[in-house]
């Protein structure tokens, strides 16, 4: 690997090591002191590990709301984000 490629490696892991200590930190605030938090946030690896509930906006309107294991194949989500040519090409019965 050349050294932009480990650099670059570097800051990924950077990146996840502030991502799952951030979690680590909301998660605790949130047991501690037992309040509702609203976290904007684009990594859905971080929402997903926290969210018990998730709103979706796109062009700022909310376009799904709920919990995350329906959120993450629900076919607004596809659609607003993957565009509806990527989604039929996409779908399929595994």
């Amino acid at each position: 690997p050349s050294s932009t490629q480990s650099l670059w490696r570097k800051c990924d892991l950077l990146k996840l090591m502030k991502a799952e200590s951030t979690i680590e930190l909301l998660k605790s605030i949130q047991k501690k002191l037992k309040i509702t938090m609203a976290i904007i946030e684009h990594d859905m690896g971080v929402v997903f590990s926290l969210a018990q509930k998730i709103s979706v906006l796109a062009q700022g309107t909310v376009i799904v709301e709920d919990i995350p294991e329906k959120i993450k194949g629900h076919p607004k989500v596809k659609e607003a984000y993957l565009g509806e040519a990527q989604v039929e090409g996409n779908m399929r019965d595994d």
